[in-house]
């Protein structure tokens, strides 16, 4: 039994040392040189703001972590490469009652999935899906939520290796100097991935 204990706890050590090792010279060459292309993607699309609603707030962060996979067991934080993004959330309020209404908030959802070719959700006012954009991938979601979650899963979901280059404020406060104090909110985000590098590409 403790012969038993020792190996596991050794692969334990093994897999926490190699899953989470941190990405190799290989994996980020060309990443920094990826991004003026990421900017001048993310500054080409543009939102239109959907009818009885007006932007009130945005953030926008730049971003890279490690690509992981959730397999189970000692695989749990297992990278698999290197990805690099610019995520730009922008916030909408209701300008009045019956924007505000579900059918409303349908309604903006809806101009939104047309103008980008979304898939829109038959529950909730939500439309999500990614399109193509100077051949780099952009990920859109629009969704109505409670304003106190405007930040929450602002960058895409990373396990290990985290760096945020540049991040321009939380969307919480920014709601708070312009006096937005409405229970929800729209939140476009749009995120588009500059670079991405998986190992098993850099295998020979």
């Amino acid at each position: 039994m403790r012969a038993v204990r020792l190996i596991v706890g050794a692969l334990m050590v093994v897999c926490l040392a190699g899953c989470t090792a941190s990405p190799s010279r290989e994996e980020l060459a060309g990443a920094d040189a990826a991004r003026d292309g990421g900017l001048r993607t993310l500054g080409s699309i543009e939102v239109p703001t959907p009818a009885g609603y007006s932007a009130v707030a945005e953030r926008t962060m730049d971003a890279c972590g490690s690509l992981t996979s959730d397999r189970g067991g000692f695989d749990d934080t297992h990278v698999e490469g290197y990805s690099c993004a610019l995520i730009r959330r922008t916030v909408y309020t209701a300008n009045d009652d019956s924007a505000r209404s579900d059918a409303g908030a349908r309604a903006a959802v809806t101009q939104l999935q047309e103008a980008f070719g979304l898939d829109l959700s038959p529950n909730v006012p939500t439309a999500m899906g990614f399109f193509d954009a100077d051949g780099l991938r952009v990920d859109m979601t629009a969704l109505v939520r409670p304003a106190g979650e405007v930040d929450i899963d602002m960058l895409p979901l990373w396990h290990a290796n985290q760096l945020v280059h540049s991040d321009d404020g939380e969307l919480s406060g920014k709601l708070s100097d312009v006096g937005v104090d409405a229970a929800t909110v729209l939140m476009v985000t749009t995120t588009v991935t500059y670079f991405h590098q998986l190992r098993s590409s850099l295998q020979p």
